[in-house]
């Protein structure tokens, strides 16, 4: 189960993912829509190489912009130095 499907946990049960109600987790969602634009069902390897690619581009989009954008950069070292530097090794950790 994806971080976003677990977080959405208690949320009433949806049906299993199908072309009418596709799967919560993100990169599997990406994979659905783009299977379905495309009109082709990707391979297994495909699927994992796209999965890999979404996942790093939702962290980047999501997380890593973020945490090191200059202003909240500038907050928090402000606020605490060290929350500052716990986010700055989290921020490189998944970078």
């Amino acid at each position: 189960m994806g971080p976003l499907a677990a977080a959405l946990g208690a949320f009433p049960p949806r049906p299993q993912p199908s072309a009418r109600y596709p799967p919560l987790d993100l990169a599997l969602c990406a994979i659905f829509t783009l299977q379905k634009a495309t009109g082709r069902v990707f391979t297994s390897e495909e699927k994992a190489e796209i999965e890999q690619a979404q996942i790093k581009a939702y962290r980047w989009t999501f997380l890593l912009s973020g945490m090191t954008h200059p202003n909240f950069d500038k907050s928090l070292r402000e606020l605490s130095a060290q929350g500052h530097e716990r986010v700055s090794q989290l921020a490189r950790a998944i970078a």
